[in-house]
């Protein structure tokens, strides 16, 4: 039980170093909007979307945190990298993803942590560069 309200930040920062821990096919993991990559794909970051505080119950506060984690990963124009290679990379970076959260659904900084919807895949022009991006929406629960 917490009557102390939880910052969003704390479980932002904590998904992020959790997933940079866990994800082998990514060459970076930002645990916030980053904008340059600095050449590096494919690249993830969580980004902080919303937050409901209901009001203090007997319990305390229960809140739920909405964030975006997003993959990118370069389409082309990478010698001998196919669009087949960025596709097959978005998908394995989706597996890790989910997988790490089934093994850490209820944690010490969250009581659960769980996909928010469907996720998206666009392609997007960046920086003259075409990116494959997935748009994973997540909800954690916390005490505080």
């Amino acid at each position: 039980m917490s009557e102390t309200p939880i910052s969003r930040k704390v479980v932002r920062e904590a998904i992020g170093a959790g997933l940079a821990a866990n994800l082998p096919s990514a060459q970076a993991v930002y645990a916030h909007a980053k904008a340059d990559f600095g050449g590096q794909s494919p690249v993830v970051r969580i980004s902080s979307e919303s937050s409901e505080r209901p009001g203090l119950t007997r319990q305390g506060i229960r809140s739920i945190f909405r964030y975006t984690v997003e993959v990118w990963v370069l389409l082309t124009d990478r010698e001998g990298w196919t669009e087949q290679d960025a596709e097959d990379t978005l998908d394995t970076l989706e597996k890790e993803i989910i997988s790490w959260m089934v093994g850490n659904h209820n944690t010490e900084t969250w009581t659960s942590l769980t996909y928010d919807g469907q996720s998206t895949i666009i392609a997007a022009i960046d920086g003259g560069d075409t990116w494959l991006i997935e748009r994973i929406p997540i909800r954690a629960e916390v005490h505080g």
